[in-house]
C-alpha cells in the first residue's frame, strides 16, 4: 500500500510533468491540514485528558482510540470541543493501524 501523502508529493514534484487539478488539489489539502498539527505535552491516557500544544497554546486533548499518547507526539486535530481538542496521532507508515474507536 502505498502513501498517498508521499505519492502526492512525488508527483507534485516531478521534473517536467504538467499537473493535474487533482494533483494540485491533493497538494492543497496535505497544507490545509498542516495547521492542524500539533504535539503532546502532557500524556494522554485512554479515556483520560492530558495536554497538546497547539497553535502557540496548550490545549486539553482527548484520543478517541485505545492508545497512549506519550510527550512529543505529533497529532492531527480532528475537532475540538470547547477548550478541548479531539485528537488522534500522525503516523507516515502506511501499515500502521489504529485501534478501535472509545467513546469520547
Amino acid at each position: 500500500m502505498t502513501n498517498p501523502i508521499l505519492t502526492a508529493l512525488s508527483q507534485w514534484f516531478s521534473p517536467g510533468e504538467s499537473q493535474t487539478r487533482a494533483q494540485k488539489a491533493a497538494i492543497g489539502s496535505i497544507c490545509d491540514n498542516m495547521d492542524k498539527l500539533g504535539t503532546i505535552a502532557e500524556t494522554i491516557h485512554p479515556g483520560q485528558r492530558g495536554r497538546v500544544s497547539f497553535q502557540g497554546t496548550t490545549w486539553f486533548g482527548v484520543c478517541p482510540y485505545d492508545v497512549v499518547l506519550m510527550p512529543n507526539t505529533r497529532v492531527r486535530v480532528l475537532e475540538h470541543h470547547d477548550s478541548t481538542l479531539i485528537v488522534e496521532p500522525v503516523t507516515f507508515d502506511s501499515n500502521f493501524a489504529l485501534p478501535s474507536v472509545r467513546g469520547v
